[in-house]
Order: C-alpha cells, then structure tokens, then sequence
C-alpha cells in the first residue's frame, strides 16, 4: 500500500484520534452484540498504539440514527465488549466532541482507550461538515484511519479529519488494502469470482475492472435472475435489478475477453416469503410464472463446487440465495463450507458475506475475510475510495492540508552523526544546557489521582511537558523516560545498540573505581531468604549504609578461575559488583531472578555461547556469597541485576568539538558524565546550588549537563508535596537559565507512570528544545516560541544530542 501506516509516525504520548468501524448488529431485545467481528478485527491496531504508549481515542457510527441521538444506537455496548476483549478498562463519553470530551482525553494516560458515542448522533457527520471535522480533530495529534468498511463514505470522520492532522493508515486497512490487491494485480489462475446478492449495478464496475484478469464468472442469488433473464429464461417474480442491457452487454464483454460465465442450472422458488412458503426445485428452463426464485438447487451446487475447485484465486460477494430466512439459505451455507476446503487464495467480501462466514464459524479458513462490503467493492472497481485517497503517501514528507508534519532525523549512524554536526560545532561557540530532572511528571498521587507536574503551579514547565509546542501538537507523555541504560547513553547522542551499557556500570563509574574495558559489571541488591528458599526481603531494606559497607567488604576481592568479583557498596542495600579477568569478558548474563518470582537459589543464566565463563564465574560468586552472609541477618543473600561490559566510548569533544561539563550528586549520572568525557563540576545537593554553578562556570564550557534529582516518583517516600515543591523550585530557576542566553536547551525527564515502566529500558526520551532567541526576560518564553519537539514520540534515545544541535542550527537559520 502506497500510503503511511501507523508504523511510520511518532505515536508514543501522542493523543491518536482512530476512526474504526463499530458497526455490529446488536439485538434489539435483548441489547447484546450478536457479532463482534468488527471490533476484533480492529485490535491489532488498538494493541499497536496501546504498546507504544499511545493516548488512543476511538470513534465510529454504529446503524442510521439518521442524525439524531437515539440510545438505541449508543456504543456504550461496545465499550464494555472491547473492555472485555481487552481486559483493561475502556473510558465511554456520552459524546464524540465538546470541552468535556476534550478535558476527558486530556487526562488519558499513556496506554490508555477512550471511547465517543455515535459519529452519527450529529447529522455533521456524513455531511462532511468542517466545523464538525475541526471539532473532532482536537481530540488527537495524530488521525489514523482503520475503518475500511466505511473508507468510501466521504463522511467528515474519514475524510474531513485529515484536513487538520497528520493522517495515516491503521493496520486493518493496510491489510485490506493489501489483501484485496492481490486480485487486482498478481491473482492466481485460474481465478474466479463467485458472485450473489440482488444487485447487478453494484458490481458492474468490478466486472469491467477486473475483466483482463479473472477466468471464471458464477453468478447466484438474485441478480442471477437478471442474467437469465437477459438470457431469454422467464423468471417469474423474481427480482429484475438494473436494465436487461446492462447484464447482456457484460455477457457480450465476458465472451469477448475469454471469460466463462456460469449460471444456476436449477433454482429453488416459492410464491411467498413472508409468510414463508416451502420452496421447490426446478430448472431454470421451468420457471413458474407466479413464483420468484429464493436459491440456487442442488445440481447447481454441485457445478458451482466444480468451477470453484479448478480455481486457484477466488473472490466470493454476496449471498447466493434469501439467506436471512433459514428454509432457503442452504445454497449459501453449502458454497461456504465449499470455499473453507478449497486449496486456493480464498477472499470474501465483506457486508452479508462477512457476516455468514463468521456466523458459520469459518472465517478464519478463508484467506481473508474484508470487513467493507461497499467498500471492497468499490476498492475493486477500481474507484479511489476517499478515506484512502487522502491518507500521507508512503514517499512524501508531507500531504496537502494546514499542517507540517514532523519528519523524524533519527535513522542515521554515529559517523554519520560526526559528519553530520561538525560544521555546526566547528566555531566551538554554541552554548548547549541541558537539564534532566528526575520524575518530571512523576506517578499519580493515591489519593487525587494526579501527578505531581501536574498538581504544581509551573508556568513554564507544565506548558512545556503538556501543551503542544510550535504548532506540532505533540505533547510531552506523562511518564516518557530514558531508561535505565540506552536512554541515558542516547542523551549524549550515544547509539545504546553499538555501546551497549547496564546501569550497575553508570552506577560503577560513578564511585571511582578503576574500571576498565572489558569488565563485566552489575548492580547488586542484599536480599533475605528464608530455610525454604524464599526471598522474603528483596531489599532487606533495615540495612543502612554503614552496614551495607560492611557486608561489602566481606565480599569483595572473591576470585574464581581467574576471574575477580570487586565488590563497593553504593547506598543502602544497594551494590556494585565487577568483574574481571585478564581479558574482555562477556555480558550475555541474565539476571538473578529477572520474573521476581521469589524463589531461591538464586542463579545466573548465559544466553549466548560466549558467556559460559561469565555465567560460571556469577554463580560461584552467589554461593560464595550465601556462606559468608549465614547469619548477617537480615541480609543473608545477593540478587544481580544488569550485567553489562564497560564501553570505551569516544568522548563528546571528539564527537562534537564542545567543552562539556557536568554538574550531578547522583553516582549514576556523574558515571555517565564520566564516561563521555565531560569535567565534573563541585557543587552543592540543592537546585539553586546547582544553578549557581552553572551560572560560575557559564564561560567556560560550550554544554552543560545538569541533573536534578528529588523529583522521583511519589510512592517512593511518600511525600508527595516535597516532589511537588521540587518541580516548583525546578520552575522557578529556568528564567535564570534563560538569561543565560543558551543556544539550545533541552528538558529531559526521568521515569513517571507505571504505563511507560513496563518498557522501561528501551523507552524513548521526552525531547524539549529552546533557544535563546527567544526572549529570555518572558516567564513564558518555553511556551511562546522556539520550541522544537516535545515528547517526539517514536525516537529512539540514538540521536537525541544530535537531534537537539540540528534544531539549533534551525533556530538560528530562520531566526526564530
């Protein structure tokens, strides 16, 4: 499919508004959804943004209420059935726009499905009303369309939409879309479409559109009727749709172009439906004149059966009798166990066809049941569908509309990077602050539910982390973190996949020991288990510092078959163990105890062939470790977690041309700073010290790396107010820094909501880019102008340092 996908836009944190299609028949005594195909087949997209950390918004219409609200037609039903499909709770609105629906999605977590009521309750809807649409559009910073049932409506949900956000294609469609062109350009021969329904002017254009390509033609249902008709057969009261010119002049085509065409050789009629009356066989030649044809008969079963087992591509479009009414459905239900055996390329297509497959439980033996019965028509015919038509093209930067779309600048290479910025960094007079501050946006607080960015009175830094920035209308995710290895090494314009880093080595490198390359390091936690075996502390958190010190030194200087296990305590419970041999080691070492399962003994696993050594070394260490603890309660026992090589990383002077400086109490990130070679600078715990020594040494670095720490999830004390007061604090020092004039200054925040610590590691960081061409005497400043990025989403932590000294470059190129 030659459009974008949800794969190709930055999602995470992103409000994505999805137009799916909800249309499920629903049982009007009883209200329960008799059939939610529809709704599962939109779950691999749902899933896909979910994982990505995307704010989902969905929207459909469900029947004809034909403008008004009519609870008949509500999607609250379908908001419990998807919540039970999915197991997580789905947020319903009484409405589809509005300021509580748009408060409503504001307050969405990352991960987090909300859905709106009936598209249709507004006659706006299928008028394709630009008010209505720009009204929808709000709900999101990204429109995905996954509705491919209703894409060739040009209803202002699917096309009206797009006119205000950047617009892509949902999974469902790119598999509709994909699926249904392989009958228009590469079908398997012999390829036949089998055909029913009443209505020959629906299928006209896929007849002529497909005419070069398709082998065989079976006509049932009702429009057979009209095909022998035009043949000369009397039909009696069957139903004659469109003129009798249309159906002979495709017969005249199909002989024409080589295409056999096959029609019922007998049929069921009956001279009533309702009531019912028993149907009877006859040939097509002995038609009654008072009776209409309801299904086709056995011999033409069993020819229809022939032609469908020659055929290696099959294309199947409505039912082949009254299948509504069970005396005369035996036809259809027979031709669609028939299609579930063939050992071909089986495609249905959608409307009443769909719905038998699925009734009959057996679509999932087809290749592919398309969930648009209009639309695949249309789609084969040939005809540009709308809601597809004005989706981005796979190959543009961007699409006709109001908007810019972000183009994503992160899918180059360290020495490309190199190249890249050097006539950026060349004169060595850029002045780059960036500042990472621990928690930004932090955990909900128990009680209110709220995080402490957004509980504290920030002028700046709320606006920043939760309102859209230079027109992109991309808002920072509560709770977008570095991780605990690639993330911080992305920081600084590291690749995490070249210079693979775990934390117990930043931790390492931070306390000043003589590290080397090639050593395996990891961080280690003092733990308690019981005579059974079972970790019943996994912190042994009585430990204090002293104590851990203490425990540390009966570890440290163990050796093993050459390899030596240097112990240093880091805080509290808390350790760094490394080790090494007279040569590089490997780190393809799992952690003790990675799924928490509380069972002991605890034990090291290799998973990769050069690890064996590694592996045997930790485990000697662990038992080693259990005899000397016996007795130290209630530290008796170790866990390790993160094991990693120490990297020899080139330094950002080399990268960059920069003098870079740092300025972090926290060992970690002092080890990080370390490791790229920046100067650490003496300062004090408080974040007015820290900005004082920014100010002091302001000349005489080109970037600073300042971190901020004590904004840390609330939960982890409990004092949420003193969280709170630090962002305050954290606000109230940017103008300090703006008056510094800074050429580019970045924001990064560090860990936040349980939704995003799932994927902690790998998650990409919240980018926030100012210069100081802005005025830096305006409290507002971050949120007026200048501003590139804000939680951009999809980037990978890989290029973040480059990403932000290019949107210098910006900035000053266009004097913004």
């Amino acid at each position: 499919m030659e459009k974008k996908t949800v794969r190709d836009v930055s999602i995470c944190g992103n409000r994505v508004l999805v137009r799916v299609d909800f249309n499920v028949p629903i049982n009007e005594q009883t209200g329960e959804i008799t059939d939610d195909s529809r709704i599962r087949a939109s779950l691999p997209t749902i899933e896909y943004l979910s994982n990505h950390n995307a704010r989902i918004v969905l929207c459909s219409h469900l029947g004809r209420p034909m403008g008004t609200r009519n609870p008949k037609y509500s999607l609250e039903p379908v908001a419990k059935r998807l919540s039970f499909i999915l197991r997580e709770e789905i947020k319903f609105m009484s409405d589809c726009i509005g300021t509580e629906v748009e408060n409503a999605v504001e307050q969405l977590d990352c991960g987090q499905i909300l859905l709106l009521e009936n598209l249709r309750f507004y006659p706006e809807e299928e008028g394709n009303n630009p008010v209505f649409a720009q009204k929808l559009s709000r709900l999101g910073d990204i429109f995905v369309n996954d509705a491919f049932g209703t894409s060739h409506r040009n209803h202002a949900s699917i096309v009206g939409v797009t006119r205000y956000l950047p617009s892509v294609a949902g999974l469902l469609l790119e598999k509709e879309i994909n699926s249904l062109g392989l009958i228009l350009e590469q079908p398997r021969r012999p390829f036949g479409v089998l055909l029913g329904g009443a209505k020959v002017t629906d299928k006209v254009k896929l007849l002529e559109n497909t005419m070069g390509k398709v082998d065989y033609i079976i006509v049932g249902g009702g429009m057979a009727a009209t095909f022998l008709k035009a043949q000369g057969y009397e039909v009696g009261n069957s139903l004659i749709d469109g003129s009798l010119e249309t159906a002979s002049m495709l017969i005249d085509k199909f002989t024409g172009n080589g295409v056999k065409l096959f029609l019922p050789e007998d049929v069921m009629v009956t001279n009533s439906i309702n009531p019912v009356v028993p149907a009877v066989n006859v040939p097509v030649n002995q038609i009654p004149p008072d009776k209409m044809v309801v299904d086709i008969g056995p011999a033409t079963i069993t020819k229809f059966t022939e032609i469908l087992e020659r055929c290696r591509t099959v294309f199947w479009n409505g039912p082949m009798g009254i299948y509504e009414k069970p005396e005369f459905s035996e036809g259809t239900r027979t031709i669609a166990r028939v299609m579930s055996n063939l050992l071909a390329t089986t495609i249905v297509g959608g409307g009443s066809t769909a719905e038998i497959m699925t009734e009959m439980k057996l679509a999932e033996k087809m290749t592919f049941v398309s969930t648009g019965g209009g639309a695949s028509l249309e789609f084969l015919s040939g005809e540009p569908l709308p809601g597809v038509s004005v989706l981005m093209a796979k190959d543009s930067e961007e699409k006709p509309g109001t908007y810019r779309p972000f183009v994503e600048e992160n899918n180059i290479r360290l020495p490309e990077q190199i190249n890249l910025y050097k006539n950026i960094t060349i004169k060595n007079d850029n002045k780059i602050v960036m500042l990472v501050i621990d928690g930004l946006g932090g955990l909900p607080h128990p009680q209110s539910g709220r995080t402490e960015l957004e509980t504290a009175s920030t002028p700046n830094l709320d606006k920043l982390a939760l309102r859209s920035v230079c027109g992109f209308s991309i808002p920072v995710c509560h709770g977008i973190t570095p991780g605990s290895a690639p993330g911080h090494l992305g920081l600084f314009g590291y690749d995490p996949l070249q210079y693979t880093i775990g934390r117990g080595v930043l931790e390492a490198l931070g306390i000043d020991l003589d590290v080397r390359p090639g050593d395996v390091a990891a961080r280690g936690n003092f733990c308690t288990i019981d005579s059974g075996g079972l970790i019943t502390d996994r912190r042994a958190g009585r430990i204090n510092s002293d104590k851990a010190a203490e425990l540390c030194a009966l570890l440290d200087g163990q050796k093993f078959n050459g390899i030596e296990a240097i112990v240093h305590p880091v805080r509290e419970h808390r350790f760094v163990v490394i080790f090494r041999a007279g040569h590089a080691l490997s780190d393809e070492v799992a952690d003790t105890d990675p799924q928490q399962t509380g069972v002991a003994p605890l034990q090291a696993n290799p998973f990769g062939p050069t690890a064996q050594e590694t592996a045997a070394a930790v485990n000697q260490f662990l038992t080693r470790a259990r005899e000397i603890l016996a007795g130290h309660e209630p530290a008796n026992m170790i866990m390790l977690r993160g094991f990693s090589n120490i990297p020899s990383l080139p330094t950002m002077t080399d990268i960059y041309k920069l003098r870079p400086a740092a300025i972090a109490g926290y060992p970690m990130y002092r080890g990080l700073a370390k490791l790229a070679g920046m100067d650490i600078l003496a300062t004090g715990s408080h974040i007015a010290e820290e900005i004082q020594t920014l100010e002091d040494n302001y000349a005489l670095y080109d970037f600073f790396f300042v971190h901020i720490k004590g904004a840390d999830s609330a939960g982890e004390d409990g004092d949420f107010q003193r969280k709170v007061g630090v962002i305050e604090e954290v606000d109230g020092c940017l103008p300090r820094i703006l008056r510094l004039k800074p050429d580019v200054m970045i924001v990064a925040g560090d860990h936040s909501t349980p939704a995003v610590m799932k994927s902690h590691s790998w998650h990409p960081v919240p980018l926030l880019i100012h210069s100081a061409y802005c005025r830096p005497d305006s409290t507002t400043a971050f949120s007026e102008s200048g501003c590139l990025g804000g939680g951009l989403g999809a980037i990978p932590a890989t290029s973040i340092m480059p990403l932000a000294m290019a949107n210098a470059l910006k900035l000053s190129k266009y004097g913004a």
